[in-house]
């Protein structure tokens, strides 16, 4: 087991991009630009968080965990804005 697969934060972002992937697939056509920057950014989420928890400097995992808080943060925007 890698030491991001030890993070809840990890784990219920995985949850949430399956939940996103879903939500996407619901979308009407013309929302091509939304589908897409909600697949980027629900994917960045435990992506930044795993690399995050592989770097050895503080520093390092401080800046990819802020960087997959950021892409949470604009998930919950789109997810707020479409209901």
């Amino acid at each position: 087991m890698f030491g991001h697969e030890k993070f809840k934060a990890y784990e219920l972002s995985i949850e949430f991009l399956a939940v996103a992937m879903q939500l996407l697939n619901q979308l009407p056509n013309g929302n091509g630009h939304i589908r897409e920057q909600l697949k980027r950014a629900a994917t960045s989420i435990p992506l930044n968080l795993a690399e995050g928890s592989g770097k050895m400097g503080n520093r390092d995992n401080l800046r990819f965990y802020a960087i997959a808080r950021g892409s949470a943060m604009e998930c919950a925007q789109f997810v707020m804005c479409l209901y």
